[in-house]
């Protein structure tokens, strides 16, 4: 585990999120994109922690932007809270 707070998260949190990524793809079709970049956000914030500024697309790639920035407006919001979301 790279983050120490990692460690520190629920073993039963961490299964009912990974269950839930494991699902999401095959019901994306279904979903509006807005809960669809929601999503990506959490999944980010959850396994990878808040956004660097260094990781902003450039503006160019309207599409990464998009999802950079509902990352980058998750904060600092610890990674269960992300994966309990």
């Amino acid at each position: 585990m790279d983050n120490p707070d990692e460690a520190q998260i629920d073993p039963e949190v961490r299964a009912r999120f990974q269950s839930a990524s494991a699902y999401l793809p095959s019901i994306v079709g279904r979903l509006e994109r807005s809960h669809l970049t929601q999503f990506y956000a959490l999944y980010k914030q959850a396994t990878a922690g808040p956004a660097k500024p260094a990781e902003r697309p450039s503006f160019f790639d309207a599409k990464g932007r998009m999802k950079y920035e509902a990352w980058a407006q998750l904060g600092d919001m610890p990674r269960d809270v992300a994966m309990k979301t």
